[in-house]
C-alpha cells in the first residue's frame, strides 16, 4: 500500500467515526482531515517542522487547505540555514484564546475568527470571573501588541483598583510598564518573541 493510499484509507475510517459531528460553516478543512493529520503525525513521528516539510512536499494534494505560508521557504545554502516564513494564510481557521490556572488546572477559553485587542479583553474578563481568585495573579502571555492595548490597561486597572490614566498610556512601552508593574495585584508577563510555546497553556 502506498503512502497516499494509506492516508486515504485512514481518512475514510476516521470520517466514518465522525459523521455525527457538525462542521463549522466557515471551516475549509474537515474535522476528520484534522484528526487524520494528527494520527499521521503520531504514526510518522519526528518533529513538527520535519512533518510540515514532508506534508507540504509529498502530501499537500490530499490536504489542500492546510496552513499556507505567505512566502516560499528559502532552501539552505552553503553557510546559510533554511529560512521558513513564520506568517501563514489562515484559510478559515479559528483563534482559540485560553487561560490556564496552573495551580488548579482549570481552563477558561473562547474561540473566534480574529485576535484583535477587543478579542483579547473578553476572554480575560471571562477568566477573571471563572478562575480562582488569588492574592496575587501573574498572567503569562504571548508577546503580541494586542496584549498591552489601552483596553487591557483599563480592565487590569479595574481589577487592581488603581487609576487608569490614558494620557500616561499612549505608547506601547508605557502600557507595558503599567501592565507589568509588580506592585499591582494582577501582573502581566510576556514570553520572548516567537516563544509562545513556553507557556503552560500551550
Amino acid at each position: 500500500m502506498t503512502t497516499p493510499d494509506f492516508i486515504i484509507a485512514l481518512f475514510d475510517a476516521v470520517d466514518q467515526e465522525m459523521l455525527d459531528i457538525p462542521q463549522h460553516p466557515e471551516a475549509t478543512l474537515y474535522l476528520s482531515a484534522v484528526v487524520t493529520l494528527a494520527l499521521v503525525h503520531a504514526i510518522k513521528g519526528g518533529g513538527t517542522r520535519a512533518f510540515y516539510r514532508w506534508l507540504t512536499r509529498d502530501s499537500l494534494p490530499l490536504f489542500p487547505h492546510v496552513l499556507e505560508r505567505t512566502a516560499p521557504t528559502q532552501p539552505a545554502q552553503p553557510g546559510r540555514r533554511e529560512r521558513r516564513e513564520h506568517a501563514y494564510l489562515r484559510h478559515g481557521t479559528r483563534v482559540l484564546i485560553n487561560s490556564l490556572a496552573v495551580a488548579t488546572g482549570q481552563i477558561a477559553w473562547t474561540m473566534g475568527a480574529t485576535r484583535k485587542a477587543s478579542d483579547f479583553v473578553a476572554p480575560r474578563q471571562q477568566a477573571y470571573q471563572r478562575l480562582p481568585r488569588l492574592h496575587h495573579d501573574d498572567w503569562l502571555l504571548d508577546n503580541l501588541n494586542t496584549h498591552w492595548s489601552l483596553a487591557v490597561c483599563r480592565v487590569v486597572a479595574r481589577w487592581c483598583k488603581v487609576p487608569c490614566e490614558p494620557d500616561k498610556l499612549k505608547t506601547g512601552p508605557q502600557r507595558q510598564a503599567f501592565l507589568t508593574d509588580p506592585s499591582h495585584r494582577h501582573v502581566l508577563h510576556c514570553t520572548p518573541k516567537h516563544g509562545s510555546w513556553l507557556k503552560q497553556a500551550e
